[in-house]
């Protein structure tokens, strides 16, 4: 179980940084609509880093 959540955790921070990647050469062609896109990602971003923070704290009480 600690395993899968660890493994989870650097899935997740790998697609985050791939996601990252990909709004800045977006920016760059399209500035306008990529401010759009980009803010959904940051909100669930943002959700998925306080879920696996709480996650990971509750591993570190075990």
């Amino acid at each position: 179980m600690k395993l899968d959540s660890i493994l989870l955790y650097f899935y997740l921070n790998f697609v985050f940084k791939i996601n990252q990647v990909f709004i800045f050469y977006e920016q760059i062609l399209n500035k306008n609509e990529t401010i759009v896109k980009a803010k959904p990602l940051s909100c669930v971003r943002q959700f998925l880093q306080s879920f696996l923070a709480m996650n990971l704290l509750n591993l570190k009480a075990m």
